[in-house]
């Protein structure tokens, strides 16, 4: 019996704490996104520092599409969980009716080249190194990585939503830079 709770115990503290939530997100019928899921989580790792200290990088992708309802996306979001997104054209085009984009995320004008840019907060995955490193040398130019911007319906999360977004800054100015941190990742 206690070596039971021992291997539980050890069990439950090895599993790892998740460094980075990604929300991935399409609303493109039959889109690749959900298919590169698994590669991107690896490869998200590489540019992640370890940011609770344990010795171990760990990134979490979770991907919704249409299919999967709405419902997923926007419980995704609400939470202070997932800071980082990475979604395509027709995702943000619903998620901004009749709001300004830069209500929801961060302006990114200063961070890269316009061309890189849509509407100022979303940068194009394929003009980063990161599509191209988790295996999708043809990642369509309507897939887009946005950071959350600080929302007022927050209710009570701010300060895990401020630590989560400083975290995914982090890695995306990263990103921007094919800056390698966790080099054991990119082996791995």
């Amino acid at each position: 019996m206690i070596v039971v709770v021992v291997i539980c115990l050890v069990q439950i503290m090895s599993k790892g704490k998740t460094d980075l939530y990604v929300l991935a997100v399409s609303y493109i019928p039959d889109s690749e996104l959900g298919n590169y899921t698994e590669k991107l989580e690896k490869t998200l790792e590489q540019y992640c520092p370890d940011f609770d200290g344990n010795g171990k990088v760990k990134v979490e992708v979770n991907f919704a599409d249409k299919t999967v309802e709405a419902v997923k996306a926007a419980a995704e979001l609400d939470s202070a969980e997932a800071q980082m997104i990475i979604g395509d054209y027709n995702f943000s085009e619903w998620l901004t009716q009749n709001k300004d984009i830069k209500s929801i995320f961060v302006d990114q004008s200063d961070k890269c080249h316009e061309n890189m840019l849509y509407k100022d907060c979303g940068i194009l995955m394929n003009q980063t190194e990161l599509a191209e490193k988790a295996g999708w040398k043809d990642c369509p130019d309507y897939i887009f990585i946005f950071v959350r911007n600080e929302l007022n319906n927050d209710s009570g999360k701010i300060k895990k939503n401020a630590k989560n977004r400083e975290r995914a800054e982090i890695v995306l100015q990263n990103i921007l830079d094919n800056n390698v941190v966790n080099p054991v990742a990119e082996n791995e």
